[in-house]
């Protein structure tokens, strides 16, 4: 067996791509692993705009509801 290295990057285009994938991955441009809060994100997607928005909005909602750490 081979193994491969990859980023963060290659990894979240090639899960958003899969057909089985429907959904919406958001992580930080810096790739660091402290606690600093992160203000610079990307965010992938394997659904339109619309759908998108919906998701990020529900999630929204959700940490609201169950209160922020």
């Amino acid at each position: 067996m081979i193994l491969e290295f990859a980023t963060n990057e290659e990894l979240i285009k090639e899960l958003t791509m899969r057909t089985t994938f429907a959904g919406v991955v958001v992580c930080s441009k810096k790739e660091q692993k402290t606690n600093e809060v992160h203000d610079n994100w990307d965010v992938y997607s394997s659904l339109n705009l619309g759908q998108t928005k919906i998701i990020l909005e529900h999630a929204l909602e959700q940490t609201e509801t169950h209160g922020e750490n």
